[in-house]
């Protein structure tokens, strides 16, 4: 019966706005696997020779200059296997990965924040980041996602093709702003980049202090 059930889950119809994020994917992938002449995957699974690939890299990364979180190859493992996090695959060997963690910041309400952007660095400029934030983003927009950056490339990706919003830390309700220098403390010049859905989050929160301060007078 389980197998049959699980069979029959597959076979469900997509959505419409997900069947459209597939083909807008597909396309972007075809595309780059004609440049390239390679096969091109987005997966959820590694091994933890493939998690101490990406581990490296960001140590690597990080000695040029600190700007990625480190973490060790079995929590990066558990973490992609548990679809918080992206590997991309090139002829079957990964040339690139990003991530995503989740931050409670109101009663029913979670923030993400998606991060660990990083491409081997003999295959940037290809395009590649683009698949994994685009995947990121346009795969949960039902989530308030932002991620911070610097990165010309990283910038001009968030800023021409998923037209995200732009801000500073300025701009960010405080409790936001706390919640997310637990995990990383900014500089006046980062840039925060957030979606629709983020947006609203950090619009709510400024109407109920704005309507608390208000009712407090």
């Amino acid at each position: 019966m389980v197998n049959k059930l699980s069979t029959l889950e597959k076979l469900k119809p997509l959505p419409f706005e997900e069947k459209k994020r597939q083909i807008k994917q597909n396309i972007v992938i075809n595309n780059i696997e004609k440049a390239l002449n390679a096969k091109i995957s987005v997966e959820k699974k590694i091994t933890i020779n493939e998690a101490e690939t990406i581990q490296n890299w960001i140590l690597e990364e990080n000695e040029k200059k600190p700007h990625m979180i480190e973490k060790e190859a079995l929590e990066i493992q558990k973490e992609i296997n548990s679809w918080l996090w992206l590997v991309l695959k090139v002829n079957w060997n990964i040339w690139g990965s990003m991530s995503m963690i989740e931050l409670p910041i109101l009663k029913d309400k979670n923030m993400y924040e998606a991060w660990s952007l990083i491409v081997h660095p003999d295959y940037r400029k290809k395009w590649l980041a683009k698949i994994l934030s685009h995947d990121i983003f346009d795969h949960n927009k039902n989530k308030a996602i932002y991620s911070i950056t610097e990165v010309p490339w990283v910038m001009h990706i968030y800023n021409e093709i998923l037209k995200l919003h732009q801000f500073t830390k300025f701009e960010v309700h405080p409790e936001i702003l706390t919640k997310i220098e637990e995990v990383w403390e900014l500089l006046p010049t980062d840039i925060i980049y957030w979606n629709d859905e983020f947006k609203d989050l950090n619009d709510e929160l400024i109407y109920k202090t704005f309507t608390g301060w208000f009712n407090d007078l």
